[in-house]
């Protein structure tokens, strides 16, 4: 949680303020800003879910995820924009992000934030001239031809990983470290992408992605398979978002903050 005045901020503040960023004018790009300040994002997919995959998500967004990605390989189009709409409307009063993982289509049809691509979903411009200029078209990236093509292809966010084995994909990937992957998570935020550490990540493992580098974090099996999800979620978050806050206030040059309300 952030930390104002020497004191946490809950999740409810932050939600408010994710919020009504939405219903700002577009000229502001309320979708990128909430993007921006994103730490957490969640993979949902129903067979790792140890809950019905409904109250995953509530859990996570009671957690405090910034983002949900609905990753579902193998549900028919009319189920997966189904159930798209639902996060949709679960998220969009809170201020989280909903995004479709693979199927541009499905997002456009569920009005969902975004798409995330993987390297062999198709490029950017063709599921930004589907989903129109104010979605989110994420890319998953594995080493550097990767980011840089995903950068130039104005990708809005990107996926770094596999930061360690993960068996949620269902098949082998390559894997690396946090320590190798950091720098690539690093050129993508330098150049305005945020860049969310990926692959095996969980409890036990997110102290060592932090201190590699990593300030955002996508996660699936961490949660969706956790007895307590909310739990899951709000621990992970506690290490991403006050360790950044706080080394950010001890800075010379932060910006003061506003009391919260809360």
């Amino acid at each position: 949680m952030a930390l104002v005045r020497g004191r946490p901020e809950g999740t409810t503040a932050r939600r408010a303020r994710a919020a009504a960023a939405y219903d700002a004018p577009m000229t502001t790009s309320p979708r990128r800003a909430r993007l921006a300040r994103a730490h957490l994002q969640v993979l949902l997919t129903e067979a790792l879910c140890a809950r019905p995959w409904t109250e995953v998500a509530a859990a996570a967004v009671a957690g405090g995820a910034d983002v949900l990605q609905l990753r579902e390989k193998h549900l028919a189009t009319d189920e997966l924009v189904r159930r798209a709409r639902e996060l949709v409307a679960l998220c969009r009063p809170r201020g989280v992000l909903v995004i479709v993982n693979d199927d541009a289509r499905a997002a456009r049809d569920a009005d969902a934030d975004g798409v995330h691509l993987g390297q062999e979903d198709g490029p950017v411009a063709a599921a930004r001239a589907l989903l129109g200029s104010g979605a989110l078209v994420g890319v998953s990236t594995h080493d550097e031809r990767e980011l840089l093509r995903a950068l130039a292809d104005g990708a809005d966010t990107v996926g770094v990983g596999a930061l360690f084995a993960t068996a949620s994909k269902g098949r082998p990937v390559a894997t690396g470290s946090p320590e190798l992957l950091a720098p690539l998570a690093r050129r993508a935020e330098a150049a305005g992408v945020p860049a969310f550490g990926i692959g095996g990540v969980d409890a036990q493992r997110i102290d060592a992605v932090r201190a590699a580098g990593f300030t955002r974090v996508a996660v699936s099996a961490a949660v969706c398979c956790a007895a307590d999800p909310e739990s899951a979620a709000r621990a992970l978050c506690a290490v991403l978002v006050t360790r950044r806050d706080a080394a950010r206030d001890a800075s010379p040059d932060a910006t003061p903050r506003r009391p919260s309300s809360t």
